[in-house]
């Protein structure tokens, strides 16, 4: 019995180790990704976004399957758009203040901007076929 609890409270205290060692590296992570979020939100806020072009801000996570599937349509879709829509990426995990300002609340998420405004979202991954009627339909 005495075995049972040594090694329980050895499992806790290593628990608890890790749950400071985690909040105090969460801390760390929040101070460096405040100041990334800064640039970010400077790219994101340039002058272009207040210009009669449409941007287009693709939130991702490096961990997300489906943020990693949507590169090469976002890839095709840059060469085909780039002149009428300016692409810009943000990593919700590098600028979780933008994500939050924008209301991210699953990744992918694509948020088209018009002067600053939002015009269109659209969430979750999508084909090649689907993301084009959905630009043309914007572009229109």
């Amino acid at each position: 019995m005495k075995a049972i609890r040594f090694i329980m409270c050895a499992a806790l205290g290593t628990l608890l180790m890790m749950c400071a060692n985690s909040c105090a590296n969460k801390h760390t992570a929040k101070e460096t990704a405040s100041s990334k979020s800064s640039e970010a939100e400077k790219v994101v806020k340039s002058p272009s976004t207040t210009s009669e072009k449409l941007v287009l801000i693709d939130f991702y996570a490096t961990w997300c399957g489906p943020c990693k599937a949507m590169t090469p349509v976002m890839e095709q879709l840059e060469k085909k758009y780039g002149d009428k829509i300016e692409f810009k990426k943000v990593d919700i995990d590098e600028n979780p203040e933008l994500a939050e300002k924008y209301r991210v609340e699953a990744v992918p998420t694509f948020v088209f901007l018009l002067a600053d405004d939002e015009i269109k979202r659209v969430v979750g991954y999508h084909d090649a076929s689907e993301m084009t009627t959905i630009f043309d339909g914007i572009l229109k």
